[in-house]
């Protein structure tokens, strides 16, 4: 075979399974073993039943109970997601893998139930005083040490002069919620949140002052927020759903001929008499030809 490396996987012999995954296992030239599978067993968001379950039909495999601490935990961050074998890699680098089976198992099972301080998040109108807070009362109840709530809040997105005092201060909570008392560090928080909608508030005002609603041909609000009889255009008096509205129509005398107009804010183009034309100091001229319809069609 030109793969033999795939040659090995089809002949693998199917050794379990557990409902997720079909766990294969093929010996390689080396004699090394490994798994291959479609999803993983331990996830974020399992139920606490299917977690059990799981971890029984793992300890049930033939020759699990002879393995090491540290091979069991392997087993089971290989049938992991990317972030349990993440956690798993970064536990032991740090040499902060339990050195028990059962605590292991613990905190695999808090990771995986949403009780671990990774699956906390900072709320849109919580001030990061009132965040940090929550994450002490949370980790002292789940006897989370700091330096694992360091290591998670140094990888979250932050303000930087928060960022530097999370990089600075040595592994202690309580300290750093005292440092952002101090210094007032309230991103983000209601009071924020507030000034940044009245700021808003104020400019849409200040751009009321000159703008002219397109809808009523008055200043001071804009079309969206118009309260006044409408000025409709020529092509909704047209379709004939228009009559209750009240219109700008008016005679006007274009070569001695009479005709009835409306005067429409929003349209294109206007005719003006010639006489008006004195009224401007400067006039630019352009030649175009356009076709031009009555009120009546």
């Amino acid at each position: 075979s030109s793969n033999p490396g795939a040659k090995n996987l089809d002949d693998a012999e199917l050794t379990s399974f557990s409902g997720n995954i079909a766990d294969r296992k093929a010996i390689t030239k080396d004699g090394n073993r490994f798994l291959v599978g479609n999803k993983p067993i331990f996830y974020k968001g399992m139920k606490e039943k299917d977690l059990k379950i799981e971890f029984f039909m793992l300890e049930s495999t033939d020759g699990f109970e002879n393995k090491s601490t540290r091979g069991k935990m392997t087993e089971v961050a290989i049938r992991g997601c990317s972030q349990v074998k993440e956690w798993f890699y970064e536990s032991g680098s740090d040499g902060e893998l339990p050195s028990e089976w059962s605590d292991f198992k613990t905190k695999v099972m808090d990771f995986c139930l949403g009780r671990d301080v990774k699956h906390l998040r900072k709320y849109y109108d919580e001030s990061w005083e009132e965040f940090l807070i929550r994450i002490r009362d949370f980790s002292n109840f789940q006897k989370i040490d700091d330096k694992t709530v360091f290591r998670y809040l140094r990888k979250i997105k932050m303000p930087v002069e928060l960022k530097i005092m999370v990089h600075a201060i040595d592994n202690d909570l309580s300290v750093l919620i005292d440092r952002v008392k101090e210094n007032g560090l309230e991103y983000r928080d209601r009071t924020t949140i507030r000034n940044i909608y009245s700021q808003k508030v104020e400019l849409i005002k200040e751009r009321r002052k000159g703008s002219v609603c397109f809808k009523c041909g008055k200043s001071g609000h804009f079309s969206r927020d118009c309260q006044n009889e409408e000025i409709m255009n020529v092509e909704d008096v047209n379709n004939g759903y228009c009559s209750d509205h009240k219109l700008d129509q008016r005679m006007i005398s274009i070569n001695g001929k009479n005709y009835q107009v409306i005067f429409d804010t929003g349209a294109s183009s206007s005719f003006i008499c010639s006489g008006a034309l004195k009224l401007f100091d400067s006039l630019h001229f352009i030649y175009v030809k356009r076709h031009f319809r009555t009120i009546d069609g």
